[in-house]
């Protein structure tokens, strides 16, 4: 018996072939870096996207204020005072009253970018000095000291568009602070000029600082 075997030669392949396999994995190859780095590129845009506005000249609107009284609700003595222009105290000096007494100040969070940014949570500011029973409420139209709505909650604020909020807090008497300064009626420090608002967008949260009108205290020789 004779056993035959069948041998089968592979052509080899033409060049242009594999030209053609070469260039399309070039192709592919380039198309996956360009998506990559355009996905990279919009990761990063959303991680930075940052539209909340940094200083209170920027809100148009800026009908912003602040209150200060005994816990009864006797409003304190204010000055406006051209000593403090363009400093960051502002001009509206608050004379403090002996012991603990209510303060309360408005502000509003502005969304300067075209994008909706979801508002998380609003945070206390350092203030430097004693405080106690800080609280973050909505705007209500109506006057000092009433002006605290409902309790703050987190919401979506469209783009190009602002939300007023009020906080208040009892400060309790203090003689100085780090940040103050002597002018001829005696030591006078700042409020809080900033208060720290956590947003989200796309997924990610990041911490902003959001500015508050400057104003001042001026603090008595003795509490």
């Amino acid at each position: 018996m004779t056993v035959s075997a069948e041998v089968t030669v592979t052509a080899p392949e033409a060049p242009e072939v594999r030209r053609s396999r070469h260039t399309l994995r070039t192709s592919l190859l380039g198309v996956a870096v360009v998506v990559v780095v355009v996905a990279a590129l919009a990761l990063y845009w959303a991680y930075s996207y940052n539209p909340l506005a940094r200083s209170w000249q920027q809100v148009t609107k800026g009908e912003w204020g602040s209150y200060a009284g005994s816990p009864s609700g006797v409003e304190a003595r204010h000055t406006t005072s051209a000593v403090l222009e363009g400093s960051p105290m502002g001009t509206v000096t608050w004379v403090e009253p002996a012991g603990a007494f209510f303060v309360q100040f408005e502000t509003e969070i502005s969304n300067t970018g075209s994008h909706a940014v979801k508002i998380d949570t609003v945070g206390q500011p350092k203030f430097g000095y004693r405080t106690s029973g800080y609280r973050v409420a909505f705007y209500k139209n109506v006057q000092f000291p009433h002006e605290a709505g409902a309790a703050f909650h987190p919401f979506v604020l469209a783009g190009h568009a602002e939300r007023r909020v009020v906080v208040s807090y009892s400060q309790f008497c203090a003689t100085g602070a780090p940040d103050e300064i002597v002018t001829a009626n005696g030591t006078v420090f700042s409020g809080p000029l900033s208060i720290p608002v956590t947003y989200s967008f796309l997924g990610f949260t990041r911490t902003d600082e959001v500015p508050i009108e400057p104003t001042a205290f001026e603090a008595p020789s003795r509490c």
